[in-house]
């Protein structure tokens, strides 16, 4: 679970000890999303460039969730191409969001004992 340092409540002397205890925000977590992501969209540009030499209307198959559908090349080269966008489009995002709380962590552990512990 992701959790802004915005999310964080002020702690006051007596709860010191136990602020620097907590353990801090997961940075990590966004870049495991990242990981497989660019070897799946290599995977995508391989169809589409296989697909892109055959006939838009010889008959391909393709895997929709656990269903193997059949299609035609025509059929099918718009929507791994939109699949693929759509991949991109999170890979940035994802790396956006990364790199914000990236940064918020600096902050956080740069700006000393200010906000210690997490909002329920």
């Amino acid at each position: 679970m992701v959790v802004p340092i915005s999310r964080l409540l002020h702690c006051g002397p007596p709860a010191l000890g136990a602020c620097h205890r907590r353990p801090l925000p997961p940075t990590t977590e966004p870049l495991a999303t990242v990981t497989p992501t660019p070897n799946t969209n290599a995977q995508h540009e391989l169809v589409l460039s296989a697909l892109e030499k055959l006939d838009k209307g010889r008959k391909c198959f393709r895997l929709v969730g656990d269903v193997l559908v059949e299609r035609t090349v025509g059929e099918t080269m718009p929507a791994v191409a939109k699949n693929k966008e759509n991949l991109e489009a999170t890979i940035a995002t994802i790396q956006k969001q990364f790199e914000l709380q990236k940064k918020d962590l600096m902050e956080f552990q740069v700006g000393g004992v200010r906000a210690c512990a997490w909002a329920p």
